[in-house]
C-alpha cells in the first residue's frame, strides 16, 4: 500500500495476501537499523538489541528512524490468480452469503476483498455498485463461487489470468480505493474497524449509512477484507508487540473528498466514528471495543491527549513496550502512538503532537495554549529534552504569527538548553529557527551563517 510503504506497513502489523502462508510482515522481520533521537545508530535482531527488535514487530515507529528492514525471504510460485467484480447494491444480500459459504472452506492461500464504493464511472448519481476482489495463490477456482452467484448482474466482465499479467487488471480498481488514495482531491479521515460477524442485515445498515456519508464525501469507501489468518493466531501475544491476534476481520472505513470549506469538514470525524460503530454493531463487544487494526489507526492517535489508545491497542504488551520506549527513546522524540513513561509527561508529549496538527492547520491560538501546557508540564516533571523540544515547537509557532521579540527569547533559550544537554538536534533545530527570524526580518547574511552552523549539524548526526 502506498500510504505507508514496505516500512510503514511492516512496523504496523503487516496484513496482506499471504497472511495466511506466512503471518504478519512484523512477524517475518528478523533485523532492522534505527537511527535513534539521539543521533545513534544501533542494529536490532535476536542477537543485537532483541528487546527493541521486539518492539519494532508492530509497536510502529515509536523508537527511532527505521532506515533499514531485515526480512524472512519466503520461496514463491511463479503464478498467482487475481478477478475483480462489480455488482449493483440489489445483489448485496447475495454477495454476503456466498462470502460467508466461501469463509467456511477458505484456503490459507485465498483472498476476498469486498469494497463498497461507487462504480468505475464515478458517478455521484447512479446506484453504487459493490465490488468483490479474489485472489489465490494457486488455481482460479477461488473466483467460481462468486462468479456463479453475480455473474449475471456483474457491470463488468471477468479475466482469469496470472497476477504478474492481471495484476494491472486489479490495479485498474485498486486505483480507486488504494494506491490513488495519496491523489485523492480534497481531505480524508479513515480508521478500522473489527467485525466478528458478517451478516447481511448488518452490511445492509452500512451500506445506508455509507450512502449518507457519500452525499458530502463522494469519495469514500468501507472494504471488508477477509485474509486467512490462521499463522496470525499460532504466534503467542507475547513474541512481539504486535498485540491484535483475535479472529476479527478488518473494515477499513475512509471518508474521502471532504471540502474543506463546507459545514461537513468539521464533523466528518464523528461521521466516521458513527460509520465504525454500524460496521461492528451486531459483532461481539470485543470487536466493536476494538480500535481497528494499528495501520489504519492513526487519528485515534491524533485525537487523545493521554496514552489511552496505546493501552488499548497494545494490551499487555503495552508495560514492555513503555521500557523499550524508557530504553531507545527516553525524551519521547519520536512517536506513532503515545506510549506514555509518565502519565503527566504522556500527556504533555500527546500536547505537542496535538499542537503541531494545529499548526499545520494555521490554527495558531490552539497551538500555541497546547505547546505553552506541555512546556509547563516539562518543566514540573524536569524533563530538559521534552521542554526544549515544546520550547522550539512554541517558538516556530510564534515566529508564524510574526511575534519576533518573543520567538528570538523561546529559540534562544532551546538552544542554550540543548547545548548544556549535548543535543545536537535540538541545537540544529534552534539554530535553523533563529535564521528563520533573521531572514524574515531582512537579514540575509545572519540568517546565512545559521543556516550552514545547523546543516553542519544534521549531516554529522546523519
Amino acid at each position: 500500500c502506498s500510504q505507508v510503504s514496505i516500512g510503514g506497513y511492516t512496523l504496523g502489523g503487516g496484513l496482506g495476501h499471504s497472511l495466511g502462508m506466512y503471518g504478519l510482515a512484523c512477524d517475518n522481520l528478523v533485523s532492522a537499523t534505527v537511527v535513534l533521537a539521539n543521533g545513534d545508530i544501533v542494529q536490532a535482531s535476536e542477537s543485537d538489541n532483541p528487546d527493541l527488535l521486539w518492539g519494532l514487530k508492530g509497536g510502529g515507529s515509536n523508537f527511532g528512524v527505521v532506515a533499514e528492514l531485515g526480512v524472512k525471504l519466503h520461496s514463491q510460485r511463479p503464478d498467482a490468480y487475481a478477478i475483480s467484480y462489480v455488482y449493483l447494491p440489489a445483489k448485496l444480500e447475495a454477495i454476503v452469503a456466498t462470502i460467508n459459504e466461501w469463509r467456511a472452506v477458505q484456503k490459507q492461500h485465498e483472498t476476498i476483498c469486498m469494497l463498497v464504493s461507487l462504480g468505475p464511472d464515478g458517478n455521484v448519481r447512479n446506484p453504487s455498485p459493490s465490488s468483490a476482489k479474489c485472489l489465490s495463490g494457486e488455481d482460479p477456482s477461488t473466483s467460481r463461487m462468486l462468479r456463479s452467484r453475480g455473474k449475471k448482474s456483474a457491470t463488468s466482465e471477468y479475466v482469469i489470468c496470472p497476477y504478474s499479467s492481471g495484476y494491472i487488471l486489479i490495479d485498474g480498481m485498486d486505483n480507486y480505493h488504494q494506491n490513488v488514495m495519496n491523489t485523492i482531491p480534497k481531505g480524508k479521515v479513515f480508521v478500522g474497524a473489527h467485525i466478528d460477524s458478517f451478516d447481511a442485515p448488518q452490511v445492509q445498515k452500512s451500506w445506508d449509512a455509507w450512502t449518507e456519508v457519500i452525499k458530502n464525501a463522494p469519495f469514500s469507501i468501507l472494504m471488508y477484507e477477509f485474509y486467512p489468518d490462521k499463522k496470525v493466531f499460532e504466534m503467542p501475544l507475547e513474541s512481539a508487540a504486535f498485540a491484535q491476534r483475535q479472529p476479527f476481520v478488518t473494515v477499513l472505513c475512509a471518508i474521502m473528498g471532504i471540502d474543506e470549506s463546507d459545514g461537513f469538514a468539521s464533523h466528518a470525524w464523528e461521521e466516521l466514528l458513527n460509520l465504525k460503530r454500524i460496521v461492528s454493531a451486531s459483532s461481539s463487544q470485543a470487536a466493536q471495543d476494538s480500535l481497528g487494526y494499528p495501520n489504519y489507526g492513526d487519528p485515534f492517535a491524533t485525537q487523545n491527549e493521554t496514552d489511552e489508545y496505546a493501552r488499548k491497542l497494545f494490551g499487555s504488551n503495552y508495560a514492555r513496550l513503555q521500557q523499550v520506549k524508557q530504553k531507545y527513546d527516553p525524551e519521547m522524540k519520536r512517536a506513532q502512538t503515545a506510549i506514555d513513561l509518565d502519565e503527566q509527561e504522556g500527556r504533555a508529549f500527546a500536547l505537542g503532537g496535538l499542537a503541531h496538527v494545529n499548526q499545520c492547520q494555521s490554527d495558531y491560538d490552539k497551538a500555541v495554549t497546547r505547546y505553552s501546557e506541555a512546556v509547563e508540564i516539562y518543566t514540573n516533571t524536569d524533563n530538559v529534552g521534552g521542554r526544549t523540544t515544546a520550547l522550539a515547537g512554541l517558538a516556530e509557532v510564534l515566529r508564524l504569527q510574526s511575534k519576533y521579540s518573543e520567538t528570538f527569547v523561546l529559540f534562544s533559550e532551546s538552544l542554550n538548553i540543548s547545548t548544556e544537554i549535548g543535543n545536537k538536534f535540538g541545537r540544529a533545530f534552534a539554530l535553523w529557527g533563529l535564521a528563520d527570524i533573521h531572514r524574515d526580518q531582512g537579514r540575509p547574511r545572519d540568517a546565512l551563517r545559521l543556516y550552514e552552523e545547523a546543516v553542519e549539524i544534521f549531516e554529522q548526526i546523519g
